[in-house]
């Protein structure tokens, strides 16, 4: 399995019509934010893209892997529109968290979505 790690700053932005917000990068300014992934299946147009943020900043995984010319399939915003897929290709599969009360460790998980499993199938047959 190959891994990467993305570390930069992001800052927002907004698009032309004012209420379009995006997150970008930027040189100087903005919030730290640290990604590290996994790539865990490689297909000749499509990669299976495990993704641990370190960092809490609003669309960090799309913005890195847009930055890494590795849009997520669907993902209009960033770069990975297309029309054979119908939405934007990411998965919380799981969450972890320490409750904000009791202080123990939370862990929720959710198996993939059909359609994500639908797009792997299809895209392994081709």
């Amino acid at each position: 399995a190959y891994h990467f790690l993305v570390q930069d700053h992001l800052a927002p932005v907004r698009g032309d019509k004012k209420q379009l917000m995006r997150m970008v990068k930027v040189k100087k300014g903005g919030w730290f934010a640290e990604t590290q992934f996994q790539i865990l299946q490689n297909s000749d147009d499509l990669l299976l893209i495990e993704a641990k943020p370190k960092t809490g900043r609003t669309h960090q995984i799309r913005v890195h892997l847009a930055g890494e010319k590795l849009p997520i399939a669907g993902d209009p915003l960033y770069g990975g529109k297309s029309s054979q897929v119908p939405r934007v290709m990411l998965h919380a599969k799981q969450i972890e968290f320490l409750h904000p009360i009791h202080g123990t460790s939370v862990t929720i998980e959710a198996p993939l979505p059909m359609d994500f499993k639908t797009l792997l199938a299809k895209k392994s047959k081709d």
